[in-house]
């Protein structure tokens, strides 16, 4: 299943965090100016089949658009956040700067999900609703249990900060929530997996929550650094993950607000991590076992988050070292880790002990930095690659 690693060439990247599909985590700082690249490069999305191609990575950036247009490189200007596999050959992409879409056939075609709609729209009505879609500052995205309940959270071209959320599975959006106040935004939302009317946001550093599918907001607390992440454990249980490498575990009961319980992840020898952290994902094939990606290290944990973390030694030359994105195999767990550092991707059968490196995308096109690494869960020699700038 990892042929394909051995058998590729140099990839040219530049650096960005990155998101796990199994722990539904988010790129760090998804408000940070995207416009400042200095050459054009082609992001959106990149797949390798070896039952298309024996080698490399392809463009599976094909869109329908809303007036039912296909466009052959319709993702090429979208950077992605999040890749998510609902099953099968059915997929969710999650960009930066273009919001949601989705295939049936494994990337084949994607259609875009308007957060504003563009039905029965056309001519100028139809490019405003477009425009407005593309003017939204897009945070993060959740879904509850049944993946008809989504939520979109962000900033408005007008700077304040809103949720929207769609009951058809993302054909139609409304607001849910808007500040009052110019100037804020919305980074993270997770639904709670054990009561899927409770979800959880971050407005800046400031944690909300609602218990009635997102009809009414409470202000709560704010965590100790800043909301990187947030996600749900295979046990159901919501969390949210901070820069500060603290770990917060939220359980709704009946009672006026949320509880949570904070644990510190702590390094081989007792210390706690020394400088922030960017991810944590947990294994999908052993529970107790989880990858953190903090300040340019990669990092694994047998036992539990609460267990000590031990440091992955890469082979890159040099003290200048870079990781973009990291994720376990679905299948194999830590006995099978794809990371990406400084320019090309690593591979690892043997929880991180010894590396092979890889890279020809088989691309003519510079690419951007690869944001997610996603593994398909039933076919796992099939790779996705989500772009950013």
């Amino acid at each position: 299943m990892s042929l394909f690693l051995s058998r590729l060439g140099v990839l040219a990247i530049t650096g960005v965090a990155v998101l796990s599909l199994a722990a539904g985590c988010s790129i760090p700082n998804p408000f940070q100016n995207l416009t400042t690249q200095k050459a054009p490069v082609a992001v959106g999305i990149l797949k390798h089949d070896p039952a298309v191609k024996a080698e490399g990575f392809g463009k599976v950036n094909r869109m329908v658009a809303g007036n039912g247009e296909e466009v052959s490189d319709g993702l090429a200007n979208s950077q992605i956040a999040k890749l998510i596999q609902v099953n099968g050959d059915k997929w969710i992409a999650f960009s930066w700067n273009s919001g949601l879409f989705q295939t049936e056939n494994g990337g084949r075609l994607w259609k875009r999900q308007y957060l504003f709609s563009t039905k029965d729209k056309t001519g100028d009505e139809y490019n405003k609703a477009v425009s407005d879609s593309n003017g939204f500052v897009y945070g993060d995205v959740a879904f509850a249990n049944n993946n008809q309940d989504v939520y979109i959270g962000g900033q408005s071209g007008d700077k304040f900060g809103k949720i929207y959320k769609s009951n058809d599975a993302g054909a139609t959006f409304k607001e849910a929530f808007s500040d009052v106040n110019s100037g804020s935004r919305v980074r993270r939302l997770v639904v709670d997996a054990n009561r899927p009317a409770t979800v959880y946001a971050v407005q800046d550093n400031q944690m909300l929550y609602s218990r009635d599918s997102g009809n009414t907001w409470s202000r709560w607390i704010n965590l100790q650094g800043k909301v990187i992440q947030m996600g749900v454990f295979s046990d159901k249980r919501t969390y949210a993950f901070t820069d500060s490498s603290r770990l917060y575990i939220f359980t709704d009961r009946s009672g006026a607000t949320p509880e949570f319980s904070e644990i510190s992840l702590k390094v081989k020898g007792g210390s706690f991590f020394s400088s922030g952290a960017e991810r944590i994902e947990q294994s999908q094939k052993d529970a107790g076992d989880f990858l953190v990606i903090s300040n340019n290290t990669l990092w694994v944990s047998r036992g539990g988050y609460d267990k000590e973390f031990e440091q992955l030694v890469l082979p890159t030359v040099g003290s200048s070292v870079n990781i973009l994105t990291a994720t376990l195999d679905p299948k194999l767990g830590a006995d099978r880790i794809i990371v990406s550092v400084n320019n090309k991707l690593f591979e690892s059968n043997n929880r991180g002990q010894s590396w092979k490196t890889a890279s020809n995308l088989g691309l003519e096109s510079e690419v951007g930095s690869i944001g997610v690494i996603a593994i398909d869960r039933d076919k796992t020699d099939v790779i996705y690659l989500g772009l950013v700038r």
